[in-house]
């Protein structure tokens, strides 16, 4: 009774220090302890964390690891090795998830810059905004002046950009100074020549905006236009 209490007050004590301390701050093998205890009711699992440390190296050593592999440690039994898997494809589905959050916060922001740059313009121009692999906005730059239908603008003009950035998606934006945010015929022909230049390069063409004064139309949320995208 006395060893259960003592053990008990241990992992107590793990906790409290975990709740009250800088996260960073904490050696390897104490977030492994602390995260086996809901594996292990009772077992020492300092001994165990100190096994899968030598066994791995470190802390995203033991986390990267397959099951497999951590089933093999000596002490480790399915639970233990089941729960670090699981733990370690959480963190991947939540950094992912973050991840699109910011993806879509900046294709917002996007949108907004793209109406401040735009609305006031009195000839039309061509913007394209670039993303990294992540979705992050690398930058955006002016590739026409003329519109899209303008003898300056052709869709390879896009590639020059795209790779100079080394991006993996963008949106494309023009204006329309004298009319509404609505996309001609010439828009609809020259968005899909746009997508047929990039199908085979591993490039997503995310949207094309159009603009009028403060008033913008993304193509690819409109159902008359979506199925240029996909």
């Amino acid at each position: 009774m006395a060893e259960k209490s003592i053990h008990d007050g241990h992992r107590k004590r793990m906790r409290e220090s975990f709740l009250n301390r800088d996260f960073n701050t904490m050696p390897d093998h104490e977030i492994l302890e602390i995260l086996l205890f809901y594996a292990h009711s009772r077992k020492d699992t300092n001994a165990l964390a100190h096994n899968l440390i030598n066994a791995f190296g470190s802390l995203e050593g033991v986390l990267s690891a397959p099951y497999e592999e951590l089933i093999k440690i000596d002490g480790i039994g399915d639970n233990s090795a089941v729960l670090l898997t699981l733990f370690s494809k959480l963190a991947v589905r939540y950094v992912t998830s973050i991840d699109n959050e910011e993806a879509y916060k900046d294709e917002e922001a996007v949108i907004k810059e793209f109406v401040s740059r735009l609305a006031n313009e009195p000839k039309e121009k061509v913007l394209i905004a670039l993303f990294d692999q992540k979705g992050k906005l690398l930058n955006i730059t002016e590739i026409a002046t003329g519109g899209i239908d303008d003898a300056s603008f052709r869709p390879r003009t896009l590639l020059t950009p795209i790779f100079r950035s080394e991006a993996t998606k963008f949106i494309l934006a023009h204006n329309h100074p004298q009319g509404f945010a609505v996309p001609s015929m010439a828009d609809v022909n020259t968005t899909k020549r746009v997508k047929d230049v990039v199908a085979e390069l591993d490039i997503i063409f995310e949207d094309h905006i159009i603009i009028a004064g403060k008033e913008w139309f993304s193509m690819k949320n409109s159902s008359k236009y979506a199925e240029i995208f996909k």
